[in-house]
């Protein structure tokens, strides 16, 4: 006896270690892959190759030093037949020239690179959105399996205390072998259960852990009320997903980039210039001068790039009618979703309640030997269904409370 004992409290200590000290709710398993997530860490850092772009569009175009130096080769070309690599038998060319940015160029190249800086931003928020919504299903799916393992466990406790009762009663011989037998062989069910869904539960938090970035194991807690209602006012719930779904904001800021792009486009359509001076030393006799050139635009004006962006802004635009039809789809259906597994939800409530009152009177009447062990086992399985159906639909709810957290873009707010 004392053996077991020590057993057990080992294993509440392992236990403890493992799970107890890092039970994280839904809010935390969000939060831990914003700091965590090795994936996330990689977006923020996408944003920041971005941000080097203005680093880049504010350079201005260095100056360009040029130099050409001829040799006279034969003397005849020479009076009084100077000297090789001496002033008075050479010509040096040297040019010092600079392209200059009109037409805003360097003023648009700045404001399109920061428009784009706005763009990785949204795109990484976006991807943000897709992995909560991830934890967030997989937090729930562990969250589910923990309860239904309770419940088992809660059946298994019951059941015991029976074996307890039916093993004293058979050697008293009050029940027949076959009447213990039963009692015996449903506990064994429920335990073989149990350690199933353990290893289920496992995997799942596994994943989680994964998924999250968490270096330790994890555990969840198994409230019922994941803490979200708050951010689900029902009579705002579109208006919040037009100002707060990152993919729409996607491509509204993509639109305001590409009307950037247009501009940039159409002042590089602008001839290119450069101007500088020019020393030019010829057999000891020097020159000096100015140097300018400028392209002329009877060809090339850009017209393919110019033509490029203003397509893109049209198809931004598209994108962003587009997105909207979709999320008011997305929200009604997630709204329509959530209301009819709430509704289930309470009236089930009351079915749940009368199981549990059902078992009572039954396992009361057994004890006392006023019904068989028939009509007690019937009703501890009804029982059990009944949980577990309640189970299901509170986890129904809770997904579709993830659901419309998701399509309304509240996911992110949820995280912060």
């Amino acid at each position: 006896m004392m053996k077991r004992i020590k057993i057990v409290l080992l294993l509440s200590l392992v236990v403890g270690k493992g799970y107890a000290q890092n039970v994280i709710s839904l809010t935390q398993a969000l939060k831990t892959a914003t700091e965590q997530n090795p994936y996330m860490k990689v977006g923020a850092l996408g944003v920041d190759v971005s941000k080097a772009d203005i680093v880049s569009a504010k350079l201005r175009p260095n100056p360009i030093l040029n130099n050409q130096s001829l040799q006279a080769l034969t003397p005849s070309q020479l009076t009084n037949n100077p000297k090789l690599l001496t002033g008075e038998s050479m010509q040096t060319w040297w040019q010092l020239t600079k392209e200059f940015q009109l037409s805003g160029q360097r003023k648009n190249r700045i404001d399109y690179a920061n428009q784009n800086v706005k763009l990785a931003e949204k795109e990484y928020a976006e991807f943000q959105r897709g992995l909560y919504t991830d934890v967030a299903f997989k937090w729930v799916e562990a969250w589910n399996t923990r309860k239904q393992i309770d419940l088992l466990k809660t059946a298994v406790n019951n059941i015991d205390t029976l074996v307890t009762i039916n093993s004293y009663r058979f050697k008293k011989q009050i029940i027949t072998e076959t009447e213990l037998y039963r009692t015996q062989l449903i506990a064994k069910q429920y335990k073989i259960q149990i350690s199933e869904l353990n290893q289920e539960l496992r995997q799942q938090l596994n994943e989680l852990q994964l998924m999250i970035g968490a270096k330790e194991n994890v555990s969840i807690s198994i409230s019922a009320d994941l803490g979200v209602d708050s951010f689900l006012k029902v009579d705002s719930l579109l208006a919040d997903a037009y100002a707060s779904r990152t993919d729409l904001q996607y491509y509204q800021t993509r639109k305001g980039a590409m009307e950037s792009n247009i501009k940039l486009q159409q002042s590089l359509a602008f001839p290119r210039t450069e101007a500088g001076f020019i020393y030019n030393p010829q057999n000891t006799l020097p020159y000096f001068g100015i140097y300018a050139t400028v392209e002329l635009p009877f060809f090339d004006r850009n017209q393919g790039e110019i033509k490029k962006a203003k397509v893109q802004r049209e198809q931004a635009l598209t994108q962003i009618e587009a997105v909207q039809n979709t999320i008011r789809t997305e929200v009604q259906n997630a709204s329509l979703q959530r209301e009819t597994n709430q509704n289930n939800l309470k009236s089930y409530a009351l079915i749940t309640e009368q199981a549990d009152q059902i078992l009572k009177n039954v396992r009361y009447s057994y004890s006392v030997g006023g019904t068989t062990i028939i009509d007690f086992l019937e009703a501890q399985r009804s029982w059990l269904e009944t949980q577990q159906q309640y189970t299901n639909l509170l986890h129904k709810y809770h997904q579709s409370q993830i659901q419309l957290l998701s399509v309304t873009g509240l996911i992110n707010k949820l995280a912060q």
